[in-house]
């Protein structure tokens, strides 16, 4: 827009352009067991499953990322195209635990608290996934939201994550599942994880398995600016 003195142009910048990036698990090689469910993958292995589901997730193929480590992560977050985009959800899906997510079950990479101080923890993996956050706050919209995709991570990891992730210049939510939950591979026509739905549940071998691919999120935890 001219300002009718001296030519001068003053243009507006479009808003960038909001995508969904997933990660899941790398390195689980065992079978699929498929009977009595209908699957998104007929055959192959954990990870097949996880890199199928994540297709219907991400906003776009080159967001799906299977990272051989923390700081592999990183990379691929720093890396995206093109670098105006801001990631308005964020998945990890696959495995975990209470203490992280797995990203490669061949070398237990994992994201963790990088504040952690417990035994069972990697000292360099605290340090990369702290250097994880940093980059990811450059990139994250405003109301931007992270799911854990896996089990038992939001009982303790999420709202840690959470901390970590605050006073860096950004606000959205992370979410996860305090119980085991089966990631919604066998149901991915229902979409988005964060879609209020049906939730049931059922015992196999003593476990209770929550199956929460069609219902909210078990825990969420706020990123404050």
């Amino acid at each position: 827009m001219s300002n009718g003195a001296g030519g001068n142009t003053n243009t507006v910048a479009p808003p960038p352009t909001l995508v969904k990036v997933c990660f899941y698990t790398i390195g689980d090689n065992r079978k699929v067991k498929t009977k009595d469910k209908p699957v998104i993958v007929s055959h192959g292995t954990g990870s097949d499953w996880f890199y199928a589901r994540a297709g219907t997730l991400a906003s776009d193929p080159k967001y799906v990322f299977g990272a051989t480590s923390v700081y592999t992560a990183t990379q691929n977050i720093q890396n995206l195209d093109p670098p105006s985009v801001k990631i308005i959800k964020l998945y990890f899906m696959g495995h975990g635990n209470p203490l992280g997510f797995i990203f490669n079950e061949s070398n237990s990479e994992s994201l963790v608290d990088p504040a952690s101080t417990n035994s069972k923890v990697s000292p360099h993996m605290c340090t990369d996934t702290g250097d994880l956050l940093v980059e990811l706050a450059k990139w994250l919209a405003p109301g931007f939201q992270i799911g854990f995709l896996g089990c038992r991570m939001g009982g303790t990891l999420v709202p840690q994550l959470a901390a970590a992730l605050s006073h860096k210049g950004v606000s959205g939510t992370i979410c996860g599942y305090v119980n085991p939950c089966d990631l919604g591979l066998e149901y991915p026509e229902k979409g988005d994880y964060d879609a209020a739905g049906q939730e049931f549940t059922e015992t196999v071998g003593g476990t209770t398995w929550h199956h929460n691919q069609i219902a909210q999120y078990e825990r969420t935890a706020n990123v404050t600016p």
